[in-house]
């Protein structure tokens, strides 16, 4: 009920209203690099996006990657494991500075 999907059938639940971001359990990514994932271009913060990869513990498998944080991923891009699908999600959310809940947290 932290994100308003189900009814309190009893006692109540109290959210300061601010914005929040929900990451599934099942991330979805954009056909796109690491880095279009993570950043919105336009407010790229290099510092920041570093920290946020190794926050993340995705900073080592990018490095390893083909080209790095460019590397395609997604559709017909390099395949990611599934830990690593769902920490570059939780990467996206942790550089937009939204707090966020993961649903295997939740559950």
């Amino acid at each position: 009920t932290v994100l308003g999907e189900t009814v309190v059938s009893s006692g109540r639940v109290s959210v300061h209203p601010m914005p929040i971001a929900y990451c599934a359990q099942t991330p979805w990514l954009v056909d796109t690099s690491v880095r279009g994932n993570i950043v919105d271009p336009l407010n790229f913060e290099p510092e920041w996006y570093r920290h946020v990869l190794w926050m993340c513990c995705l900073a080592e498998d990018v490095e390893a990657l083909p080209e790095k944080d460019l590397t395609r991923i997604g559709g017909q891009g390099f395949m990611l494991s599934g830990g690593q699908k769902q920490r570059l999600v939780c990467c996206c959310f942790m550089s937009s500075g939204v707090p966020f809940a993961n649903n295997s947290i939740l559950t």
